[in-house]
């Protein structure tokens, strides 16, 4: 039997399903500035490396220049490189895990990694583990957590790069508005 609507599931109200929308795509633009504001923090898109950066932060650099360049991003004239593509991997990429981590959180599904007896926990609780697990701050641990229960495909597509990039989104551009809090 064909059924057009699923048993026991009613659509969300009309309002609803526009606020949706509009939250989270006043969240994924918020995302896209996020990262705008790191790789333009790594000089990416420059021909020549920052002279403050660190030997790490140059790598990183290099990395996404490679990557973006793959992506399609142009040199242009040999020299400034195009990121726009760039940009809209690494949001897609940080957007996707702090909505990942939202949606186990509510569900009672992020759990503490522990090998003998994994746990439940909440997003406040990822605040306060935060430190001692070596996490800028509990949406960083929440994201590491829920990246364990990504499904493989995502984690496939998902390039060393990016999950770079996405450490040092949550890492350095803490003047960047949070858009985390608009998953609530």
């Amino acid at each position: 039997m064909n059924r057009t609507k699923t048993e026991g599931m009613q659509a969300l109200d009309r309002a609803l399903r526009n606020k949706l929308e509009r939250t989270v795509t006043e969240a994924r633009d918020v995302a896209e500035v996020a990262a705008r504001a790191a790789i333009e923090q790594l000089g990416v898109g420059e021909p020549k490396p920052y002279a403050h950066l660190s030997d790490q932060e140059k790598d990183l650099r290099r990395k996404l220049r490679i990557h973006g360049r793959q992506l399609g991003d142009s040199l242009n004239g040999g020299k400034d490189q195009s990121m726009d593509r760039l940009i809209e991997e690494v949001a897609y990429e940080h957007w996707h895990r702090m909505l990942f981590a939202r949606f186990l959180a509510e569900n009672n599904l992020l759990m503490y990694p522990d090998p003998d007896d994994p746990v439940a926990v909440t997003l406040e609780e990822c605040n306060d583990l935060a430190a001692d697990e070596g996490a800028a701050n509990g949406w960083e641990l929440a994201s590491r957590f829920a990246a364990r229960r990504r499904p493989r495909l995502n984690h496939e597509r998902s390039t060393p790069s990016c999950r770079l990039l996405v450490l040092f989104l949550l890492l350095r551009c803490r003047g960047t508005p949070d858009y985390c809090a608009l998953i609530v």
